[in-house]
């Protein structure tokens, strides 16, 4: 299955997931600097989880600029659990068509994509978990990332 070409669908599945969602537990944003996104600026989030019997969807919406010059966007992403090992993980988000059509909502001159970093997880212990993510791309300073937002909801069973 080519992504690319089916990436569409994958756009949908928030929609129809959220119908299922019970409740948000975090929902924030971090701005970037009129630049862009610097490598060295993660976008920290953090979340106190009580109750894990819970299934939980962990996801980002990205906004950037219709001049935003890749297809693409890699991110690091690191989960620290108060109490727990750290998780490191890398994600690559696809933000246009191979067509160059962007994906996601357009919003005058910006484009938001939102997609799961995890769908129906549970997290292993009660706590705050602090989540960072950190932009992985060639460039030191990427143009046209305006900000992240991280959400995390509760699934009805």
């Amino acid at each position: 299955m080519d992504l690319r070409r089916n990436s569409w669908f994958l756009l949908l599945l928030p929609l129809f997931w959220a119908a299922c969602s019970q409740g948000e537990l975090v929902r924030e944003e971090q701005h970037f600097g009129a630049g862009g996104w610097h490598r060295d600026q993660p976008a920290v989030f953090e979340v106190e989880v009580q109750d894990t019997t819970h299934l939980l969807d962990i996801g980002l919406t990205l906004t950037h600029g219709e001049d935003y010059p890749y297809s693409n966007l890699w991110v690091f992403v690191d989960v620290e659990p108060e109490n727990g090992p750290a998780l490191r993980d890398t994600l690559e988000f696809f933000l246009s068509e191979t067509s160059g059509e962007w994906l996601g909502r357009q919003r005058g001159d910006r484009v938001e994509v939102s997609a799961y970093y995890q769908h129906g997880v549970r997290l292993a212990r009660p706590g705050t978990y602090r989540f960072s993510f950190q932009q992985g791309m060639r460039r030191e300073l990427l143009p046209e990332m305006f900000q992240i937002e991280f959400w995390v909801t509760t699934i009805n069973e």
